[in-house]
């Protein structure tokens, strides 16, 4: 909770969208467009602790001029799982939707129909 407070407490407007669409290229093939350049996306994408997500998410809401959408950055924040990080990258690089997760071996080997 304090993470996103105080990743929040820098955010000066709200906007529509998702946070990684806000910051990543226009297109593919031109990643110099972006506002979040694609090695600092790596670094936020592997951020792992408090103290380094709070130092990328701080680095991302500057170079953003304090201006993203709030809700999506509240609740990635709040829940940064493996999910949330394939959706922002799906949604950085404008690719659409992530795939839906395979189920992790959906029903037990004794259990299947033979």
């Amino acid at each position: 909770m304090a993470l996103t407070a105080a990743v929040l407490a820098h955010v000066r407007a709200d906007v529509p969208g998702t946070v990684a669409r806000t910051v990543g290229p226009g297109t593919l093939d031109k990643p110099e467009t972006a506002k979040l350049k694609p090695l600092r996306f790596r670094r936020l994408m592997e951020a792992e602790g408090p103290d380094e997500r709070l130092t990328t998410f701080r680095r991302l809401v500057a170079l953003a001029d304090g201006t993203l959408p709030v809700a999506d950055l509240a609740v990635s924040l709040l829940d940064w799982t493996e999910d949330r990080r394939r959706r922002w990258i799906y949604d950085y690089w404008n690719a659409g939707a992530p795939p839906d997760a395979p189920a992790a071996a959906a029903t037990p080997i004794g259990d299947r129909a033979g």
